[in-house]
């Protein structure tokens, strides 16, 4: 893995691109300031834009729900022109943002949860190839 600092919008914070054999993984905000202080101080996001990997990969049921929980619901923001209708491990949902999820200062558990979906994330990337 791969880890860029961002040079656009993000420039200005403690914000990474996480990147696998050159494929977006990730993105991991620390200690965001002015509007992105809602984030602080950790937020992991994932990079889903042109990709269907979570649709219907296996996880179980404890994962699925803390997946669930963090859906990333559109806010209009920087040039996005809203949300998508997604199928998420098995369950349909609205107004998704382009990065599907948000994890905002994740405990133990929802880091097992990143865990697994990185290690997902990678397989798919993997047989992508």
């Amino acid at each position: 893995m791969s880890f860029e600092r961002e040079k656009r919008y993000w420039e200005n914070q403690l914000y990474w691109m996480i990147k696998y054999k050159d494929e977006y993984v990730c993105f991991i905000l620390i200690n965001g300031t002015g509007a992105e202080e809602k984030f602080a101080p950790l937020t992991i996001w994932s990079d889903d834009s042109n990709s269907d990997w979570y649709a219907d990969s296996l996880l179980d049921e404890h994962l699925k729900v803390i997946v669930w929980k963090n859906v990333d619901f559109c806010e209009h923001c920087g040039s996005c022109d809203g949300g998508r209708q997604k199928i998420i491990f098995d369950k349909v949902f609205d107004n998704v943002c382009l990065t599907t999820f948000r994890f905002i200062n994740p405990d133990g558990e929802v880091f097992e949860c990143i865990k697994k979906l990185l290690e997902v994330k990678k397989d798919y990337i993997l047989n992508s190839i």
